[in-house]
């Protein structure tokens, strides 16, 4: 259950922006989409680069017991978590014009906020520091 009710919150602007009475909107492409579009795309990049580098420090032999600070980890202790949140702001700012249309819109913000808690206080980074970041 706990994982439905996580999904939906996550995609909650998605679905939204897409839901049918809102396609009547006809809300032209603007600067909003853009720089939410562009924050999508930097964050999926990030996300993807940091954890295609973290694969092949981790496939290395050579660095067992060692942490990874290399690519986008020399800058961020969490740069795959920090990628997912940038991509769901993104896909909340691209919605700006139709929350204009449809005041309610707003309160998608649920989206991005709910995957900054659960990433950041909940399972990802507590899960990822700490006893739970031992290497044996």
């Amino acid at each position: 259950m706990w994982q439905i009710l996580w999904v939906y919150i996550v995609s909650v602007s998605l679905l939204f922006i897409n839901a049918r009475a809102h396609a009547a909107a006809d809300t032209p492409i603007g600067g909003w989409d853009w720089a939410g579009w562009a924050l999508f795309v930097f964050g999926f990049a990030l996300q993807t680069r940091a954890d295609l580098v973290k694969n092949a420090f981790r496939s290395d032999p050579a660095n067992a017991k060692k942490v990874c600070t290399v690519g986008p980890w020399q800058w961020s202790r969490h740069p795959n978590f920090a990628g997912e949140v940038y991509m769901w702001w993104g896909l909340f700012l691209a919605g700006v014009p139709v929350y204009a249309t449809n005041a309610s819109g707003w309160l998608t913000v649920a989206s991005p906020l709910f995957t900054m808690v659960v990433l950041v206080g909940l399972s990802g980074i507590p899960t990822a520091e700490g006893a739970n970041a031992k290497r044996w």
